[in-house]
């Protein structure tokens, strides 16, 4: 996620956009609504690309973020925890086809999502409510 506000703030004409998408994740998402499955629509293989595709609507917020530039990678692990991964700007039909190469930041992200849900599942991290520890209860988590 570093990398991705680093390299998006740097970019002409993305400010608008990455403030956009920063509001969603942060206001929308993490303080509002939660990480609800409307929101995850944009399937990935193991992560989601957010913004959510076409129109949706929760409660009364109604999104819209069609054409939208940037794609930027996560998984939600329940309605409170978003494992938030990089992203970048999608100007052709496909990850693939886009002058960013997203395509390679997708492929990294379904690589720490797949290590992160094996560890899960191991029980060598542990999902509590907002937070993840590893299996002796410590916030820092090697994969």
């Amino acid at each position: 996620m570093d990398r991705f506000l680093l390299r998006m703030e740097q970019l002409p004409g993305m400010a608008e956009p990455l403030q956009e998408l920063l509001e969603l994740v942060i206001e929308t998402i993490g303080n509002i609504h939660g990480a609800q499955d409307a929101f995850f629509n944009r399937f990935e293989n193991r992560v989601t690309a957010l913004p959510p595709k076409g129109q949706i609507k929760i409660s009364e917020l109604e999104l819209d973020y069609r054409g939208f530039p940037l794609r930027l990678y996560c998984m939600a692990l329940n309605e409170e925890l978003v494992i938030l991964f990089n992203g970048g700007i999608k100007d052709a039909q496909t990850a693939q086809e886009s002058s960013d190469v997203i395509s390679a930041k997708l492929y990294e992200a379904n690589g720490f999502a797949k290590r992160i849900l094996q560890a899960i599942q191991t029980g060598e991290i542990v999902v509590h409510g907002r937070t993840l520890t590893d299996y002796a209860g410590r916030p820092d988590i090697y994969l």
